[in-house]
């Protein structure tokens, strides 16, 4: 009698197992085409997220319109592969945000067999910096002879980009001044800037001759009341008919050149003296000749007596020579000829600030000319950095949440061009080499040269020692020699913050990754 149940009803126990599978599969299947969405869903937000970093980056010059389009463009490549078309991304920009937005449409395998082809994700990514930090950030960027052309309309270009850029990240951060940015344009010498010579505040400055480097090279107060003046450079140019001081200082004597060791009024030493190139006596083997040997002014009968070799010490530290001297050639005020501010070629620098015109505005004055001298841009991007006179607009050193940046670009060797004469060089940031500020007097430049590189080294190790500073550098040009390569990778705070570009191109990502570093540009969660 059970056979023939069995028998009778088998049928319809097929039919309704059939029907009751088919829930069952649909769930089994339902559960694989999500579970293969939602993977290569996150494959698509991954594409997203980087999407939006890049897009990012472009902040602060371009326009939105742009950005959109170049998001979609890169999106497109992101996701190639991951999806058979890609989806139109929309953009937002504001206040130092990118926002994408996106809908992406996954096809089903077994939900289509129930109506559904399709999974569709609604899916955005907002970049944003964080908003606890502050940044302190300098550029010192090589800009001697070597950098001219194309060279300097990159670095123009490439320094604009990250001033726009981390400006551009830090919109709505609600830190006051959250980003502040110095420049030190640096050649053969740094540029202070000229307007300190009758500011009484300047106080760092030897403006009243105190010191025995402002005395160097001159002879100051001889007997006879023609010669007579008082110890001053800056009373010199004020005798010499159109030329002002052009702004550049000297290095102080080490090891002051290498540490932070603020200027005290009390400690002649440690003023910071202005450069003065001397008139130089017209004989062969001295270039720096731009007034007569002597003057109406000059009585006295040595005062007068013609140049020879045998007096051309006393020629060269003449006083009475600058007085009712004829004026100078146009050319040789700027220091690009001869003349008291030979060398004298970069712009002047600019303290930390948050106005980004003032900013733009220095990077475009920028011009190459001239020699190079990586040690004083080293050691006046630190002083901008630092807290401590002459420049105070640097917060104290590891004040929470602050990250200072000293960023330090240059395409080549530093320079000190060497002579046979008493000098033993050209008058610079150190004076003349026989004055015994780059080590016992030689002319061997490559001795002179080293010496050079030595303090560079000394003064950023002394930076990475005694603060908080973080130290990228650049090395830029396909033609720099090891040497030069080697101090810039010594120089920075690890091998990840040191860059090598041999391009336009490889020189603005370099400063593009430093300013998305700086910034710790992240996608909000």
């Amino acid at each position: 009698m059970f056979r023939r149940f069995l028998r009778a009803t088998r049928g319809s126990m097929i039919t309704t197992f059939a029907i009751a599978t088919i829930p069952a599969i649909g769930v089994l299947g339902g559960a694989v085409d999500y579970g293969r969405a939602y993977g290569e869903r996150a494959g698509i937000q991954a594409s997203l997220n980087a999407t939006a970093i890049d897009a990012a980056r472009l902040l602060g010059f371009h326009t939105a319109g742009e950005i959109e389009k170049a998001a979609n463009e890169t999106f497109r490549r992101n996701v190639a592969g991951k999806v058979d078309v890609a989806p139109i991304v929309t953009v937002s920009v504001d206040a130092g945000s990118v926002q994408l937005h996106t809908e992406v449409a996954v096809p089903t395998r077994f939900l289509g067999l129930f109506g559904l082809k399709d999974i569709v994700f609604d899916m955005m990514a907002k970049t944003v910096a964080d908003a606890s930090a502050t940044y302190e950030v300098v550029l010192a960027l090589d800009n001697a002879g070597s950098m001219a052309g194309s060279r300097m309309r990159a670095l123009r270009k490439a320094a604009s980009d990250l001033v726009n850029t981390l400006f551009a990240f830090n919109a709505a951060n609600p830190k006051a001044n959250p980003v502040k940015i110095g420049l030190v344009p640096f050649a053969a010498a740094v540029n202070v800037g000229p307007q300190y010579q009758d500011d009484p505040k300047a106080t760092w400055l030897d403006r009243n001759g105190v010191g025995a480097d402002h005395l160097e090279n001159f002879l100051w107060n001889t007997a006879s009341p023609a010669t007579s003046v008082t110890g001053n450079r800056f009373t010199l140019f004020r005798q010499l008919k159109n030329i002002t001081w052009g702004g550049c200082v000297e290095m102080r004597p080490y090891p002051l050149d290498v540490n932070d060791a603020p200027a005290d009024p009390a400690d002649p030493k440690s003023l910071v003296v202005p450069m003065f190139a001397p008139d130089e006596p017209a004989l062969p083997g001295y270039d720096n000749d731009y007034i007569a040997d002597s003057s109406d002014a000059c009585t006295a009968p040595a005062d007068r007596a013609a140049t020879t070799r045998a007096n051309a010490g006393e020629v060269q530290a003449r006083l009475c020579k600058y007085r009712n001297s004829a004026a100078l050639p146009p050319g040789n005020g700027n220091g690009t000829v001869v003349g008291p501010n030979l060398n004298c070629t970069a712009q002047p620098l600019v303290p930390l600030t948050g106005d980004r015109t003032r900013l733009q505005t220095a990077i475009d004055a920028m011009q190459a000319t001239g020699l190079t001298n990586t040690h004083a841009g080293v050691a006046w991007g630190w002083k901008l950095l630092s807290p401590a006179p002459p420049f105070q607009e640097g917060r104290p050193y590891k004040t929470p949440g602050n990250h200072k940046i000293l960023v330090i670009m240059s395409d080549g060797e530093n320079r000190y061009d060497s002579y046979n004469n008493p000098n033993k060089s050209i008058y610079g940031a150190y004076g003349y080499v026989a004055a015994g500020h780059l080590g016992t007097p030689t002319t061997d430049n490559a001795a002179i040269v080293g010496k050079m590189e030595a303090y560079t080294i000394e003064t950023c190790a002394n930076i990475k020692a005694t603060t908080d500073i973080t130290i990228y550098t650049i090395g830029f040009g396909g033609g720099n020699s090891k040497a030069a390569m080697d101090l810039l990778r010594a120089c920075a705070s690890s091998p990840e913050t040191a860059f090598l570009s041999s391009s336009d191109d490889e020189l603005a990502g370099a400063f593009r990754q430093i300013a998305e570093t700086i910034a710790a540009l992240r996608v909000e969660k």
